[in-house]
């Protein structure tokens, strides 16, 4: 009876070595990837506000803002554009209900270079747009909020 038990144990262990050995591991690669697309983004768009207009006076009116903008490493702007126009200057009105203030947008046509990034390291290229109000649009307006929104774009 000892030498069946002892034949059963061994038997059992043997079964457990075999399965124990019968195990195996496998290793695949796994691609990984990304993508950077080429673009050019604005950094920097100020309001461009023309004040309190003197009615008075009725000097005309030059203000001056400065935007930015950044590409992506290697990738050179292509067009620059304010309120879809890309040759300087661009002209429309502020309006205040149904009244009006012509008023035109001015600037130098950017140097574009290879970009160099746009996140914190990247250097962004400034265009400076002189917004211009002549006296005579204003002179004898109605009193008002006068706005319009422009849209300034860079494209690569």
């Amino acid at each position: 009876m000892r030498n069946l038990r002892f034949f059963r144990s061994a038997a059992v262990a043997g079964a457990i070595l075999l399965s124990a050995s019968g195990a195996f591991a496998d290793s695949v690669n796994m691609t990984v990837s990304a993508s950077v697309p080429a673009g050019c983004r604005m950094t920097s768009v100020p309001a461009m506000s023309f004040g309190t207009l003197d009615l008075v006076s009725a000097l005309d009116v030059s203000v001056p803002v400065t935007v930015s903008f950044k590409c992506t490493v290697g990738t050179t702007a292509t067009s620059f554009s304010v309120g879809g126009t890309a040759t300087s200057p661009y002209t429309s009105n502020l309006s205040s209900g149904g009244n009006t203030i012509a008023y035109s947008i001015s600037w130098l046509a950017p140097t574009f270079v290879a970009g160099t990034g746009v996140g914190a390291t990247g250097t962004a290229t400034d265009v400076t747009l002189t917004g211009s109000i002549l006296g005579t649009a204003y002179a004898n307006k109605p009193v008002g909020n006068y706005s319009q929104t422009v849209a300034i774009a860079i494209n690569p």
